[in-house]
């Protein structure tokens, strides 16, 4: 008897024992889940985060895009106006040279007015000498 009791007595730890494991591994199952689950959300919550910035980097690319078209609208509107101000500058420049030349001409034609002018009054004192010298005689 003493033997039937040792083994139910063995067979009742063995059995508690076996229940205590089967509830510890319950536990670490349960805590698993959870963390598999935890994860899954975490992954989730990565992926769309994921989706946004590639949404939001593929923005910033049509707007770099756009930013590198208008630079190139701008390049090409400075080279016209370079080239329009340094056709205005040469056009400047040839009327500057133009009207020194004209100057210089308008000088020249003062000269020759004054001398014309100055034989006009000349030749007017002369005719005004023969004149009188005519009228005496």
């Amino acid at each position: 008897m003493k033997f039937c009791l040792l083994t139910v007595a063995v067979s009742g730890f063995a059995c508690a024992c076996r229940t205590k494991q089967n509830l510890d591994l319950n536990d670490e199952l349960a805590r698993s889940k959870r963390m598999l689950d935890e994860k899954y959300f975490e992954a989730g919550r990565l992926r769309e985060e994921a989706v946004a910035k590639g949404d939001q980097n593929n923005d910033q690319r049509a707007q770099l895009q756009d930013l590198e078209r208008e630079i190139e609208s701008v390049k090409v509107q400075r080279a016209e106006m370079w080239r329009e101000l340094t056709r205005l500058k040469e056009m400047n420049e040839q009327r500057t040279n133009e009207s020194a030349q004209q100057g210089d001409k308008l000088k020249s034609l003062d000269f020759e007015l004054h001398r014309t002018q100055a034989r006009i009054e000349d030749t007017q004192k002369l005719l005004d000498c023969r004149s009188a010298d005519l009228r005496n005689k």
